[in-house]
């Protein structure tokens, strides 16, 4: 089969490799309009490839970039890398500025704007999914996103707001000074 090839020839070359850096994201089929997916999974080959890699190289010389449009779980496969670093939908300059963060050019400055669940069955709608008739049901009232996960004391794989960076922050002494009040 096509795939077993192609995961042994990027074993061969991680192998090889002084750091491998495995793209592995959410096909357009995926990404569309008016459904939902049909897994918050990477796609079966994409999970493959990076298990199989990792079990030949150091975890230390592994780096996953995922490219996609809506958050995935990586629970499956996240201990295998030595870095996660999340791209969403690159565009025409985000193979450079991919590789202007991992070489340490660029500093990584985003932060995640949702809260990533560890697995379908820890999101607000994991109960309800895939709904009836193609249709989703929303039944978490005011508990979404990050208030889903406070309420009912969940794990979560990222939280809201989280991103990391390397320069090290450290604040002291603040002061804020009210200079109108309004109400």
């Amino acid at each position: 089969e096509e795939s077993v090839r192609l995961r042994q020839e990027a074993i061969e070359v991680a192998q090889e490799a002084e750091v491998t850096i495995l793209f592995g994201g959410l096909p357009e089929s995926y990404e569309s309009e008016a459904f939902d997916r049909p897994t918050m999974t990477l796609p079966p080959n994409h999970v493959k490839l990076i298990k199989a890699v990792a079990k030949t190289i150091p975890s230390s010389k592994l780096i996953v970039v995922v490219t996609n449009g809506s958050v995935v779980c990586m629970k499956e496969w996240i201990d295998d890398a030595g870095a996660v670093m999340e791209s969403w939908l690159l565009g025409q300059a985000g193979g450079r500025a991919v590789c202007d963060l991992i070489l340490g050019r660029a500093n990584p400055s985003g932060r995640l704007a949702q809260t990533m669940s560890l697995a379908k069955e820890d999101v607000p709608t994991g109960a309800w999914f895939p709904g009836e008739h193609h249709q989703v049901q929303h039944r978490e009232g005011l508990n979404v996103g990050y208030r889903y996960y406070e309420t009912y004391q969940k794990d979560v794989a990222f939280p809201f707001g989280h991103g990391l960076s390397y320069t090290k922050f450290e604040y002291q002494n603040l002061v804020a000074k009210v200079v109108k009040d309004t109400e």
